[in-house]
This record gives structure tokens, sequence and C-alpha cells, in this order.
């Protein structure tokens, strides 16, 4: 099966990953370097504990997704010719003041019904936990099972171990309209330069993931099996920054 993925962010890359892999004709486009959109906004800081709250969608989400990483870095860096920084370095949060204080007791009380591993940390423990903290600083909140990824050398493994397997990508390229004439579809994009070697991908299965224009009718209907849609909100409703957590915040 021939597939083309339009958007090579993380989740472009870790696509093109996993059908190269299997076997796929993998073929990506994106109109900037690979991981040069959303991806290169994040902080690469994955922290579910920090970003949701107790009992909500989003935790059960991201709680979940973090607890794959270690075995999804493993199979990456066994796959790439790439190496990247992944590590559970925790994170650490600081109160400044009485409001602050209360509201990080409030999260070290849901962590330990839940059974998250944490250190509650008063104004002196804090200091010798992270000498470097503001001397404003009254107290904080350390998550040990937190990580940190390094995401352009994430994305940069991801692309180099799709590439192992034949996918290859066109960066940066604009798609700008396609048409399936007979057998033939043909890709018209920013670069003129760039048409010939797009107007003879037919491809069975398109996959945006995380692309950042909306793509017309004519795009969507060209595949033979159709196109998949990897953003993972309704859009353009919940789109922005942070689509997820948007999203589940609003039911």
């Amino acid at each position: 099966m021939r597939i083309a993925i339009i958007g090579a962010g993380i989740i472009g890359a870790a696509v093109a990953d996993a059908l190269a892999v299997r076997g796929a004709e993998v073929f990506m486009y994106d109109m900037r370097a690979p991981g040069k959109g959303a991806s290169q906004a994040s902080a690469g800081v994955l922290c579910p504990y920090i970003e949701a709250t107790s009992g909500s969608p989003l935790l059960a989400l991201g709680a979940r997704s973090l607890s794959m990483w270690d075995d999804w870095v493993a199979a990456v860096l066994a796959r790439s010719s790439r190496s990247f920084h992944y590590a559970r370095t925790g994170t650490l949060e600081v109160a400044f003041g009485d409001a602050g204080g209360s509201h990080l007791q409030q999260s070290a009380a849901w962590l330990a019904a839940e059974g998250v591993a944490h250190e509650w940390l008063d104004r002196a423990a804090l200091k010798d936990f992270e000498p470097q903290a503001s001397a404003l600083a009254t107290s904080g909140l350390y998550i040990a099972g937190h990580a940190h990824v390094d995401v352009p050398a994430l994305v940069a493994a991801l692309m180099s171990a799709a590439r192992q397997h034949g996918a290859t990508c066109e960066t940066p390229t604009e798609i700008i309209h396609i048409e399936q004439k007979s057998d033939v579809v043909h890709v018209r994009v920013g670069d003129p330069a760039r048409h010939a070697a797009l107007a003879a991908l037919s491809p069975d299965l398109c996959i945006t993931a995380a692309y950042g224009l909306i793509l017309p009718p004519a795009f969507l209907a060209t595949p033979r099996v159709g196109t998949l849609n990897l953003h993972p909100s309704l859009l353009p409703r919940w789109r922005g920054a942070a689509p997820v957590a948007r999203a589940l915040e609003a039911g």
C-alpha cells in the first residue's frame, strides 16, 4: 500500500515509522522542515499530573500515554541510527506564598490518593533539593515519574528510522491542490520544482497528522481508501496550542 502523510512532526514521523516498518510505501510532506511546526512549540515535558486534575479524562489519557513511553522510546532507539535524550527526570513545581502553597498541598493530597510517587518540600527542604530555586519560593512539589524528551532529536530519530525502511520526505513542500485524473494523482505544490515528483504519486491512503492548514475537499477525496485525520479534537472548534486539553476540559 502507498500512503501519503501530510505533516512531519512527532505524530506524522511516528506514523511514518510505524507504517514503513510494516512494509507500506510511505511518502511524507510538510510545508516546513520536519518537527518545525507544532512539535517545535512543545517543551518536551511529559507531565500529566501537572497538566490535568484528579479524576479528569485528560489525566487518564496522559497517565496511560506516559506509561507507554519507556517501551516506545526503546523500540525507536533500536530501529533508528539517531539517538535522543529521554529520561524520567521528574518535575518540580514551586509556590510563592500561602495561596500557591495551598494549591500544591491539594495536589499532593490527590497524588497520594492516586498512589503517584511525589515529595512535598517546605522552604528549607526545597532549598536543599534545588539550590537554584528562587529565594522567594516558599514550598515545592516534586513528581518523580514525569519525563523529558529532546523533541528535535526525537523527530530526527523517527525520520531516520522511517527512511531506513524506505519512507521518503519532501520538505518544505506546501500542498495547494490534489486532483485525480484517471489512474494518476496530480499534486500542485507551492514550489513548482517539486511538482513533477508529486504529480506521479497515486496514494491509496492519506494521513494528516497535526497539519497546520485546512485541506480542501478535493484533497480529502483523492486517495482510493480515503483520508485519515489524526488531529485528536474536533476541528475547527478545538484547535490551537492545546487542542486535546481544551476538548477534554469542555467534556
